[in-house]
């Protein structure tokens, strides 16, 4: 059977973070890891704002208790159920390579699970840096292709490799997307495993 192409507008991603099991378990240790590092590196305020790039049902955003919280993605069904999730933040929908959003706007911005889908992620990169203010830190996530990849494989998912994946990282070939050195950086779901053995990197990285 031929697959569908990949389409970000209308793509229904799972609901990873509500998911029961390993699957569950593992996404919410990485959203516990981007939590930790924003807290950390804004120095634990409550009062900063927080962009997430590609938000998707807003489940990261909901654990900021930040003055400003916003939201962009590209799926209209996503946005609807972030807003209900957010019912404070402002949630827009709009192309992540071209964002409707000033220069050094944010204290902090996330961007978790994104760049893999970009046919080219430096525009995307660019923005994130471009958006984020001076001082300020942006958090990036980005799986582990070829965990993921057995992942599917073992839960007997066709096509093997995610259709919706068509960038694969290194801890190196990431921090090379930014201008900034990373200042913390793990895998998870423990950063004591080698890179081989772990499902996501997780950097944290300060805009000078």
């Amino acid at each position: 059977m031929p697959q569908t192409a990949y389409d970000p507008k209308s793509y229904s991603e799972d609901h990873v973070f509500d998911a029961p099991g390993l699957l569950g378990w593992l996404t919410s240790r990485r959203k516990a890891a981007v939590v930790r590092y924003i807290q950390v590196g804004l120095g634990g305020i409550s009062d900063g704002t927080v962009l997430d790039i590609g938000c998707g049902y807003g489940e990261m955003l909901s654990e900021f208790p930040a003055a400003r919280l916003v939201g962009v993605d590209i799926n209209h069904p996503a946005l609807s159920e972030a807003r209900r999730r957010n019912p404070a933040g402002c949630f827009t929908m709009a192309n992540v390579e071209r964002l409707p959003i000033a220069d050094s706007r944010f204290d902090a911005v996330v961007c978790s699970e994104v760049l893999e889908h970009m046919d080219d992620p430096s525009p995307l990169a660019r923005e994130i840096v471009r958006v984020t203010r001076p001082g300020g830190v942006y958090c990036i996530t980005v799986p582990n292709e070829s965990v993921t990849t057995l992942g599917r494989l073992v839960l007997g998912k066709r096509p093997v490799k995610s259709p919706a994946h068509k960038q694969s990282f290194t801890p190196e070939s990431l921090a090379r997307l930014f201008p900034h050195p990373a200042v913390m950086q793990c895998v998870v779901p423990y950063p004591f495993l080698p890179f081989i053995l772990s499902t996501n990197i997780v950097a944290l990285f300060r805009k000078t």
